[in-house]
């Protein structure tokens, strides 16, 4: 047991972008799902939405799960039951704009931005 497995209380679902064929000799990218991960999920702080926004990103929250965990940057994360690729209104999942470690992999972190549809 990881030193951060007692704060993740929460469990989201990782969707992952693929690419499907459209019949047509192109490609359509969908979202496959990859199974649940346990994390936990915070407001990320002013200062990390502010370096965000200089890079022309949204950093609205950060998701923490285990180090091994199988989340990449450019990934979804749902609740279960959501599927990111057709939100409904009141639904919400994050979009994964990096992922990081420490130096001692204690867990990972992943920066994200939440979609939400009204």
């Amino acid at each position: 047991m990881s030193a951060i497995t007692h704060w993740l209380v929460s469990s989201l679902v990782v969707w992952r972008p693929s690419f499907v064929a459209d019949g047509s000799g192109g490609f359509t990218e969908t979202l496959a799902s990859q199974g649940a991960q346990s994390v936990k999920v915070d407001q990320s702080s002013a200062a990390e939405q502010t370096v965000a926004q200089q890079a022309g990103a949204n950093h609205t929250h950060n998701v923490y799960a285990e180090p091994d965990a199988d989340v990449e940057r450019g990934d979804w994360l749902a609740p279960s039951g959501v599927d990111p690729n057709d939100l409904t209104a009141g639904e919400t999942a994050y979009q994964v704009i990096s992922t990081t470690q420490p130096s001692t992999p204690r867990y990972l972190k992943c920066a994200a931005e939440r979609i939400e549809v009204a």
